[in-house]
């Protein structure tokens, strides 16, 4: 039941569906456990916390892009996979 939770934090994201709108039963036990209102909260709460940690992510990866790149670009001329590919270009040739 747990996958529920997180499809209705992705697709409540995208107002595709409403919290109201999901039967009781097919909530999470956490979720049921909850009036209303706390649901209400406790969602919002998820999905800002889902959309803080989307932006830290966004910026590792920009980070770990950059730092291939930036690795890549100075290892290129003599890296042995580099010189493999050279290789099997002047072979084929």
């Amino acid at each position: 039941m747990r996958r529920l939770s997180i499809a209705l934090l992705l697709s409540s994201a995208n107002d595709e569906v409403t919290l109201q709108s999901v039967p009781e039963e097919d909530l999470d036990e956490n979720l049921r456990a909850m009036t209303g209102p706390e649901r209400e909260a406790y969602v919002s709460q998820q999905m800002q916390t889902r959309s803080v940690l989307e932006v830290e992510m966004a910026d590792l990866v920009r980070q770990r892009n950059d730092y291939l790149a930036e690795t890549t670009s100075e290892t290129q001329g003599n890296s042995f996979d580099r010189s493999v590919k050279d290789l099997l270009i002047t072979q084929w040739q």
